[in-house]
């Protein structure tokens, strides 16, 4: 038996260096959905070396590359078997074939990887008999670094090298393993459903439910006294990059949107991206609402001005009927430092000037831009030093609206209120998921090279590691304007939402190990939730059809130990927090989230994830 396993062996190898160069790349020029040839393969075919009918395989899944026998995962110095397949690097145990998490990461989540040698220390007359031990290293955006060891004198690191070439950084969003995958039992309901039905309860219409008979027909512009939904963005004409549906200032459809398109146009082009001010949230009570938009054109001598603009930001001040008192103040917030304001103005730009707007303050927060943030993460800094600007930011928008039932312009804690959020603020209104994480969109692959904190548990001396010329940042296919848009914006979001639950343990239902997992399923692209750049590109790749759903996977998960599964917060409070949480100054000082940054460095923290986590690794 074992000299059949060890011929079995010698056999994949040499299939693979035999193997024509045509039918090994053959499935790269593939345009159906992963139907692609198996690069490596037992020669038998069957037998105890084949890994196709794993337990552990997701529905699509498939093995690519089986040669990884007799890996070592160095971080932890455990022996295994390492497997490529179309969705993850799979780690499995030597002997039980138990799933590794620290050595297991999807394709997806790989930021780059690169092939090292170290040299072993050995007295002249054993350098023979100590060949350099082939390494290889591969960094995440989960913030971890893993490293394999490969046998010597054989041509594995080789081919799960070029495998991970071909697969790590698809081209193309349609390459992905989600689409392999399918919607399965994790169907996505319509998101532009999910989006009215939210602007239908912030209009106090949470009677009326969305269908797409509404959508088609048009015939979901409702409104209350203060407020109402315009269609004017359903072909994405007006804005590319905001949803087909938002909402507006009920008073200003006699001024501006009337059925003159000039009119609709000017008021837009006065912002960038044509990101006119459109209302994101209101409150019922007193009609103060939230809204956003882009940076207005004012032009280098920030002389520039538009009537329109003008008049639809001043309707954010509208009072509710019969309330008595001073017309409500707005706040401008702008959350750039002044300075960079000011040096958009060369390029077009700027920020509005309260002189303009009627009854306005204009607020600077002071948080870098996308390129800081970058580089914050290449200088291994855990908490980013914007992050209490941004906690600070969002504590003083609550209190404005809160204490001054004020309006806020800027530039929910349950499940459902969090992905109402989360679809509504960052998916509907188009931030770029496919550049600031580095995820392949329609036009190509967004590919990057960015420095982490390493997760193994020892360190490799510096002198005798060489790292290898190919690497996959010289594989890139990206142009430099998309290595260029890299940033993990939305990653900074999450961790300062774990800095409230921090402040407030009993007034979240989720728990800070849900917000990993979340993250966790983003960054692999297993689902299509935050795929491309905007709603219109999903809608142009079909894939609220083709793909399955986040949320519906997540709740999945949840249904099946309700309250006490480990995403749910066994110390939630809804009715001793029902009010907006105002944190003090003193409080608003950043932590270290140690679910997140230490789960991979710290065996402690990543076996408490495991032990109540449901998700695959």
């Amino acid at each position: 038996m074992d000299g059949k396993k060890k011929k079995s062996k010698v056999k994949r190898v040499s299939f693979v260096e035999e193997e024509d160069d045509k039918k090994y790349h053959h499935w790269l020029d593939r345009k159906e959905k992963w139907e692609i040839a198996v690069i490596v393969k037992s020669a038998s075919g069957s037998g105890s070396g084949s890994f196709s009918n794993l337990s552990c395989l997701l529905e699509s899944e498939r093995v690519i590359v089986e040669e990884g026998y007799g890996v070592v995962l160095i971080n932890t110095d455990e022996a295994g078997t390492l497997l490529v397949t179309n969705f993850r690097i799979l780690f499995l145990s030597e002997g039980t074939r138990k799933v590794i998490p620290l050595g297991t990461i999807p394709l997806a989540t790989i930021e780059k990887f690169n092939k090292m040698v170290l040299k072993v220390q050995s007295s002249p007359r054993q350098s023979d008999k100590n060949p350099p031990r082939r390494l290889l290293q591969v960094t995440g955006k989960d913030m971890r670094i893993i490293v394999y060891g490969f046998r010597p004198r054989t041509k594995q690191r080789r081919i799960v090298f070029d495998a991970l070439l071909k697969c790590s950084k698809p081209e193309r969003v349609w390459d992905l393993y989600t689409f392999a995958c399918g919607p399965s039992k994790f169907g996505n309901a319509n998101p532009k459903e999910r989006l009215l039905n939210e602007y239908f309860r912030l209009l106090g219409r949470s009677s009326i439910r969305a269908s797409m008979d509404m959508i088609e027909d048009g015939s979901f512009t409702l409104s209350n006294e203060l407020w109402r939904i315009s269609d004017l963005n359903s072909n994405y004409n007006l804005c590319q990059t905001y949803p087909f549906a938002f909402m507006v200032p009920k008073s200003i459809r006699k001024i501006l949107f009337t059925d003159l398109p000039c009119l609709v146009l000017r008021a837009c082009s006065f912002r960038a991206r044509c990101r006119l001010p459109v209302i994101t949230w209101c409150q019922p009570g007193s009609g103060a609402v939230i809204a956003r938009s882009s940076q207005p054109l004012v032009g280098l001598m920030m002389n520039m001005r538009s009537s329109l603009d003008e008049k639809l930001v001043a309707a954010f001040c509208s009072q509710l009927p019969g309330a008595k008192g001073e017309r409500r103040k707005l706040y401008i917030a702008d959350a750039r430092p002044r300075k960079n304001a000011l040096a958009n103005g060369a390029m077009g730009g700027g920020s509005e000037s309260s002189s303009n707007y009627f009854q306005s303050e204009i607020v600077f927060f002071g948080i870098d831009n996308i390129h800081a943030m970058r580089e914050s993460f290449s200088a291994d800094t855990v908490v980013g030093p914007g992050e209490e600007s941004v906690l600070a930011g969002a504590a003083w928008i609550a209190a404005r609206v809160a204490m001054e039932s004020a309006s806020v312009l800027v530039h929910c804690r349950t499940f459902a209120g969090f992905q109402a959020l989360v679809e509504k603020d960052w998916l509907a209104f188009g931030h770029p998921f496919s550049d600031r994480v580095g995820m392949p969109n329609i036009s190509g692959s967004g590919n990057f090279d960015l420095p982490r904190q390493s997760s193994s548990a020892g360190s490799f001396p510096s002198s005798p590691v060489r790292q290898s010329s190919g690497s996959a940042a010289s594989q890139s296919s990206s142009s430099s304007h998309g290595r260029n848009n890299y940033s993990p914006i939305f990653m900074q979001w999450i961790d300062s939402v774990s800095q409230l639950m921090r402040m407030y343990p009993c007034a979240f239902e989720f728990s800070p190990t849900f917000l990993v997992d979340f993250m966790d399923c983003l960054l692999s692209c297993r689902f299509g939730n935050f795929l491309c750049n905007s709603e219109k590109e999903r809608e142009q790749c079909g894939i609220a059809d083709a793909c399955g759903c986040l949320w519906a996977y997540l709740t999945d998960l949840r249904s099946f130990s309700a309250t006490s599964h480990v995403h749910c917060n066994p110390f939630y409070d809804p009715l001793k927090y029902d009010g907006p949480l105002l944190p003090p100054a003193a409080s608003l000082a950043p932590a270290l989230w140690p679910q997140f940054h230490l789960r991979w460095a710290c065996p402690e923290e990543l076996k408490l994830q495991i032990s109540g986590s449901n998700v695959e690794p």
